[in-house]
């Protein structure tokens, strides 16, 4: 039992797929197992409508890993776990 354990980010908290679908992108492939981090969405969004993604802003665009399967994902992903 781990009632009284302590907090733990557990994978199957951790592990939640992201899926995009690209009209741009390449098509029926997986194009990165890497961890996503839901802070590159909005800057992803703000890169596909043009937009530009103000310097302050965190997180990174991920767009490149949707049309382009050797792209590099973002190297570090941030996980917060709160029990209350």
């Amino acid at each position: 039992c781990l009632f009284a354990k302590g907090p733990a980010a557990y994978d199957d908290v951790a592990r939640i797929p992201f899926i995009v679908r690209d009209p741009k992108g390449v098509r029926g492939g997986v194009y990165s197992r890497q961890p996503v981090s839901h802070i590159n969405v909005c800057p992803t969004i703000m890169e596909y409508f043009g937009l530009p993604v103000p310097k302050v802003m965190q997180g990174e665009s991920i767009l490149e890993t949707s049309r382009n399967l050797d792209a590099k994902a973002p190297e570090y992903t941030f996980i917060e776990f709160t029990r209350f």
